[in-house]
């Protein structure tokens, strides 16, 4: 009888990565930059930016917070 394979549940995304992120945020960029929106979706469209930066920020400063915890443990 052939081994079974050990089943896995797929993964929830629970959070983007950085680099999602940002290419999100670029595309929203482009959006305002390029192309004539109206101010409703001018307005989403900033929104939306401005929550991305928050989101990268955020993964930003775990980073560094992450850093900083090693570099901490590794001068014993």
């Amino acid at each position: 009888m052939p081994a079974r394979k050990a089943r896995t549940r797929p993964r929830k995304k629970t959070q983007e990565s950085y680099e999602d992120l940002v290419q999100r945020l670029e595309a929203s960029v482009e959006r305002l930059e390029g192309s004539d929106l109206s101010l409703d979706q001018a307005l989403a469209a900033y929104e939306e930016g401005v929550s991305l930066a928050a989101q990268c920020q955020k993964l930003l400063d775990a980073a560094q917070q992450r850093i900083e915890t090693l570099r901490e443990g590794g001068e014993d």
